[in-house]
């Protein structure tokens, strides 16, 4: 069964790891704009697909949480601060979703 607490420090320590090596190069600039449709199958936000092609570490995270995984708005506030937790590893999240067939990220 997922713990809040356990599932939260898991995802904290696999953070750290792989950020050790790029915690002050990450430029803040980073942030949700505009997506980048990649096909008419897929679109990745313009902050992911910047820090791929520039090397930066990205961690996937998956939206069984929000969609089934925990009653509302507890779904909400865990999956916000997933995030939180990577943002402040300077790593990006990079939140998978699919919605009417289309992959979001």
């Amino acid at each position: 069964m997922w713990s809040r607490a356990g599932g939260l420090r898991r995802l904290q320590r696999i953070c750290s790891l792989s950020s050790y090596h790029m915690r002050s190069s990450l430029p803040r600039i980073l942030h949700y704009s505009r997506s980048c449709t990649t096909s008419s199958h897929m679109e990745v936000s313009r902050e992911v697909a910047n820090a791929v092609a520039m090397g930066y570490p990205v961690v996937a995270l998956e939206t069984t949480l929000v969609t089934h995984g925990l009653p509302y708005p507890d779904n909400i506030n865990i999956a916000r601060e997933m995030e939180e937790i990577v943002r402040s590893n300077d790593v990006i999240p990079a939140t998978i979703g699919v919605l009417d067939g289309k992959i979001y990220v």
